[in-house]
């Protein structure tokens, strides 16, 4: 049997193992799993791009007249008859006539919604509990009001989105299965109702909105975002809803992503993604050729999301276990027998870890024990924020660990070359080894 002495040259080897430098949340901002918490979305603001058309004489008030309304359904996929609903409807903005909340720089008297003007309006249009596999779907819409006392229209609107969202619940969820980015993920998942649910007629709004946009002179209340043509010498009105799709899987992805972020506040990562803000924006644009010649109007919200995981308590030691083996040393073995190269991995390991997709990496560090546990904690405070056990055999290295702040199990598979002395593993979420991420390590 040979045996190969490979010496670790490293003067503050023993201080480095007592104080293990970890990432461990940026497993986690990997970790696209599914978790139970707190949702709450919030209509932060409304504002005017472009002033839509309100008729030669503005009798209704000076300026635009805005209102928001949502509708939302909360349900899980393997259950949609147990489902939590609502509908919102902000206050009438523009200017103090008829019974509207002043705002706007229309006048400088009565105020009145003008090119540019932002309305803060922070009211809160969700606040509920999840189950993980929850979906959640919003269809904002914004409001030009011409007429304060007419509530059919608006009546009979929401009736057809309570109808497009109840057929969207029995639908595959658009976005159970794609891959989540972290630049403006929430973005991502705003679209048109026709983008991704295929289904008809196309012209179910043209009933409700006909008696406004089709006449000569284009005023009533109505939705922003129609779209008209004409088709056959008719008028025709199309209005796809506007839809904010949502699971616990992006919720948490976003979650774990900003505790990585807030982990190393003051590390230089130049590669590393901003912190990810629960603010998004959505615009809503006319696109009018019947008769609403002066303007197409165009407005967007800002909705806030927030989401708060459900915690378990685990326990926590502020002092990392004794380091004791060959490490302690500085000396690692290797060892050939029948021709198969065995590896000792004890020590102290740093490196790389990606997505699946080898996008977005992060450092991370832990200490592989003599004893077959795996550790990670940090280098200031050497509190533990994650632990498990391995095995190693014949060069592969199997084996999981639990992150104690949210007791998520993450398991790894990979091998060690014996070449380059790296560590190069797969990461999974439960008993899987795959499709949450990439470790490429080196002993310390």
């Amino acid at each position: 049997m040979e045996k190969a002495f490979l010496l670790l040259q490293n003067n503050n080897m023993k201080k480095q193992l007592l104080f293990l430098v970890t990432i461990f949340f940026a497993t986690k901002a990997f970790n696209q799993s599914q978790a139970p918490g707190q949702l709450k979305i919030t209509l932060v603001s409304a504002k005017c791009i472009n002033k839509s058309w309100d008729g030669i004489i503005e009798f209704d008030g000076h300026g635009n007249e805005i209102s928001v309304v949502n509708s939302y359904r909360i349900y899980s996929a393997v259950n949609t008859a147990n489902i939590k609903s609502g509908n919102f409807s902000s206050a009438i903005f523009g200017s103090n006539v008829n019974g509207m909340t002043r705002a706007g720089s229309q006048t400088p008297n009565f105020g009145g919604i003008n090119n540019g003007d932002v309305i803060q309006v922070g009211k809160v249009l969700i606040d509920v509990h999840l189950n993980a596999d929850d979906y959640i779907l919003l269809a904002p819409s914004l409001w030009e009001w011409d007429n304060i006392a007419e509530k059919n229209t608006l009546n009979n609107f929401n009736s057809q989105v309570d109808g497009d969202l109840n057929w969207a619940m029995t639908q595959p969820f658009p976005f159970s299965t794609t891959s989540i980015g972290y630049t403006n993920p929430y973005n991502e998942r705003v679209i048109k109702n026709f983008d991704k649910y295929r289904y008809g007629p196309a012209l179910k709004y043209q009933n409700i909105f006909n008696n406004v946009v089709c006449p000569g002179n284009g005023q009533g209340n109505r939705v922003i975002g129609l779209r008209t043509g004409t088709f056959n010498n008719v008028c025709t009105i199309v209005y796809p809803p506007t839809l904010l799709c949502l699971d616990t899987r992006l919720l948490m992805s976003v979650v774990n992503h900003n505790k990585s972020v807030q982990a190393n506040a003051g590390s230089t990562h130049p590669e590393r993604p901003s912190y990810i803000s629960g603010v998004v924006e959505i615009v809503f644009t006319e696109n009018t050729d019947h008769n609403i010649t002066t303007s197409n109007g165009q407005y967007s919200i800002k909705l806030n999301i927030e989401f708060i995981p459900d915690v378990v308590s685990a326990p926590v030691s502020n002092t990392p276990p004794p380091l004791t083996g060959s490490i302690n040393n500085n000396t690692v073995f290797i060892k050939k027998s029948n021709g198969v190269l065995n590896l000792n991995v004890v020590g102290n390991w740093s490196g790389k870890q990606v997505n699946s997709d080898g996008n977005y990496p992060q450092a991370v560090s832990f200490q592989l024990t003599n004893t077959g546990e795996i550790i990670f904690a940090t280098a200031e405070k050497g509190e533990i924020g994650a632990k498990g056990t391995y095995t190693f055999s014949k060069g592969n290295i199997n084996g999981s660990y639990t992150i104690l702040s949210s007791n998520e199990v993450i398991s790894f598979t990979g091998t060690l070359d014996p070449n380059t002395q790296k560590l190069n593993c797969t990461l999974g979420f439960g008993t899987s080894t795959t499709n949450q991420g990439k470790w490429t390590m080196v002993r310390n």
